[in-house]
């Protein structure tokens, strides 16, 4: 039977009691013919020896905590299993537990086999194991089975699938066999949702969720953190900030891992790890972004391998990297990110090489006919991690030359629903005046004009949208004159929570 969730002593014993087998049954597990068997033999026992007092105790006011106690008499020379006890109820105590296991070996003649993971446990019960041990256990085995181990364990007949997270275990050396299974449904569930064979796709899917499954099913949050937002992305590498021995050691797990950075793909695998659930929509998106990557990687694999002039040696050949990164970025400017286009830029200038990378940039730009979702950083997933003022500054040019078609209603509408905003949205929404959000209020109706209301009012009401606190105060001028029209709008208005004097 298992600890978990089991809170106090007489729980204890009734579940021993509830999960008892008699082994003339054959039967795999409890059942209701073992609990039918379980609860004559204690009632005939108790009949027999107390007749109709037993009645007389069982309508008593604790009658569940009676019936706990006395189930428990009936047992003797049993073979107890005892697992999870690291997962026991807060109000049970390690000295209760070994007390029981104690009175169960001396007077009950019982074989009791204790289950746990000493890592797991707090430090209190940890001293008070040690404490009692000696007294309590005759015999301990330490049960270390290594990642093959567990691997042959939690796999029987592997599908494809399962080979290739059971290799992708192996590299990290999983040794926990209820993560192993974790990582399996994960990769299940996701696999279905993709909405593509592509089989580069799915062993990214299963490589990356192996990695992020293991670390956020094991505590290692830290680990996760540190992939997502500080290891390096794009091709120049990791950041300028300098490491701690700690963050150096997952550098090196994610290098011997082949986990180079994390992308939109990845993220949003992250994503549903953390959720618990994936957004159909959103992974099968980045899935096809993510397949259409790979096929232009395959077009045109010239850049990268120029970059490995870069990363593969210590020989002094600044000119041969500079100039072969040089040319293939010449070559490949329609297929080369945001981010390796930073990390380009950022090389030349470091190399002193500022006209080469200005002549880059001006070339990319002029390359470059996508339309405006992609030239802001602002919305990207990687936007933030594109940090050459001269590329960011070449971004919001050509972001700002596309007319943003929304209405300031529109932008509104979205906020009021919780789907939040952005640069643009703010600076659409700066032009409004009182007179402006006057005229939108007046004209909507129904839900719309409360969620029109509630978007207007956010950034006097939200922490964390200071941004939106002009437009609140614009916003709340343009509700006080609505409300000053009739005494049926000043009431109006007040439920949302503005206060309004009267009118005359």
């Amino acid at each position: 039977m298992s600890l978990f969730g089991v809170d106090t002593l007489d729980q204890l014993k009734y579940a021993i009691f509830e999960n008892a087998i008699d082994v003339t049954l054959n039967l795999a597990g409890p059942s209701v013919e073992s609990w039918d068997k379980n609860v004559g033999e204690l009632t005939g026992r108790l009949g027999r020896k107390f007749g109709a007092q037993l009645l007389t105790v069982l309508r008593s006011k604790d009658t569940a905590a009676v019936a706990q106690s006395l189930a428990f008499l009936s047992l003797k020379e049993t073979l107890v299993c005892i697992d999870d006890l690291e997962r026991k109820g807060r109000n049970l105590s390690i000295k209760d537990i070994l007390g029981l296991v104690s009175h169960l070996k001396e007077k009950k003649g019982c074989k009791i086999a204790l289950i746990y993971n000493d890592a797991e446990l707090d430090t209190d019960a940890a001293d008070e194991f040690k404490k009692h041990h000696e007294k309590v256990v005759d015999v301990s085995i330490a049960f270390s089975p290594n990642a093959d181990e567990c691997l042959a364990a939690a796999f029987q007949n592997m599908s494809n699938i399962d080979q290739l997270i059971s290799e992708r275990c192996r590299l990290l050396k999983i040794s926990n066999i209820r993560v192993i299974k974790k990582i399996v449904r994960t990769v299940v569930h996701a696999k279905a949702l993709i909405g593509t064979e592509d089989q580069r796709v799915v062993e990214q899917l299963v490589h990356t969720i192996t990695l992020f499954g293991w670390a956020a099913y094991s505590g290692r949050d830290d680990l996760v953190k540190f992939a997502e937002t500080k290891r390096g992305r794009g091709l120049y590498g990791s950041t300028a900030a300098k490491m701690s021995a700690e963050e150096q050691d997952w550098d090196a797990l994610l290098d011997s891992y082949d986990f180079g950075r994390a992308n939109e793909f990845d993220l949003r695998l992250l994503e549903g790890i953390r959720a618990g659930y994936f957004d159909p929509g959103r992974l099968a998106d980045a899935a096809t972004r993510q397949a259409r990557e790979f096929g232009d990687a395959e077009a045109d694999a010239s850049f990268e391998s120029a970059w490995r002039l870069f990363h593969d040696s210590f020989l002094d050949n600044e000119n041969e990297v500079a100039d072969g990164i040089c040319q293939s970025f010449l070559k490949s400017a329609e297929r080369i990110t945001p981010l390796n286009l930073n990390g380009t830029i950022s090389l030349l200038k470091d190399l002193g090489r500022v006209e080469k990378a200005n002549e880059l940039l001006q070339h990319y730009m002029a390359t470059r006919k996508d339309g405006r979702d992609f030239f802001d950083l602002e919305e990207s997933v990687f936007g933030s991690d594109v940090t050459d003022p001269d590329v960011r500054e070449a971004f919001k040019a050509r972001l700002d030359a596309f007319a943003d078609e929304r209405t300031a209603d529109q932008i509104l509408h979205g906020i009021g629903k919780g789907e939040g905003w952005g640069p643009r949205d703010v600076g659409i929404l700066e032009r409004l005046a009182a007179d402006d959000l006057y005229k939108i209020f007046k004209a909507a109706n129904g839900k719309d004009l409360r969620t029109l209301v509630r978007g207007g009012l956010y950034g006097s009401q939200v922490r964390g949208a200071e941004e939106l606190k002009p437009i609140a105060e614009r916003a709340k001028e343009a509700l006080r004159r609505i409300g000053l029209e009739s005494e049926l709008n000043r009431r109006r208005v007040e439920r949302f929570g503005i206060a309004v004097n009267a009118p005359t």
